[in-house]
């Protein structure tokens, strides 16, 4: 799970995009299911063209499911957009718990090593 800053520039998205390959670099088995919170986020002042060449999408085949929180539908559009994009699969939800749900609901194995 990763969390994003109130505002964020292309060069910190670009770093952000890394951390699920960095995760499977440090103790992960592919394929993984990254979360991302980005309900602090206030700002995001870029196209989707420009975020589409900041993703490395070199990686995307490891990822299983990109879930994204968010409290914006804008952002949730756009995020859900983007990992398209990669042609990934994608759940938006509202919270943790959300977010806890619909990883469980595709890994129904994962609940007793979360609980």
């Amino acid at each position: 799970m990763a969390r994003i800053n109130t505002d964020i520039t292309l060069d910190e998205l670009r770093e952000f995009a890394l951390v699920p390959a960095r995760m499977i670099e440090q103790d992960g088995t592919p394929p993984v299911y990254f979360i991302a919170d980005l309900r602090p986020m206030r700002r995001a002042p870029f196209r989707l063209s420009e975020l589409r060449r900041v993703i490395p999408n070199d990686q995307s085949e490891n990822v299983a499911c990109y879930i994204i929180i968010v409290s914006d539908s804008i952002y949730g559009f756009v995020a859900a957009a983007l990992v398209k994009l990669l042609r990934r699969p994608v759940r938006i939800v509202a919270n943790e718990d959300a977010a806890l749900a619909a990883l469980l609901e595709m890994e129904p194995g994962f609940g007793p090593a979360l609980g």
